[in-house]
């Protein structure tokens, strides 16, 4: 599953648990600060941090993959 990082938190933390008890293998999150709107041009809204999303959801949704989206961080995915 893959959520937006303009969503708030605790959307995304919802969607997340909703995930786990569906079955998803993993939770993916983008991990560049560039929010868009529907027209994909640059907006100036709200992100959310990728790497303290992930954190926090490990510790919250402790049976899927947690894996940032781009990050060319090889090991630092995890499987539960």
């Amino acid at each position: 599953m893959w959520t937006s990082p303009s969503r708030p938190w605790q959307e995304t933390l919802e969607r997340a648990r909703w995930a786990e008890r569906a079955g998803f293998a993993a939770i993916w999150f983008a991990d560049h600060l560039m929010p868009n709107t529907a027209d994909d041009s640059p907006d100036s809204g709200p992100m959310q941090e990728c790497w303290s999303v992930l954190s926090a959801l490990g510790a919250l949704v402790p049976r899927v993959r947690l894996v940032s989206m781009v990050s060319p961080r090889p090991g630092i995915t995890r499987w539960c």
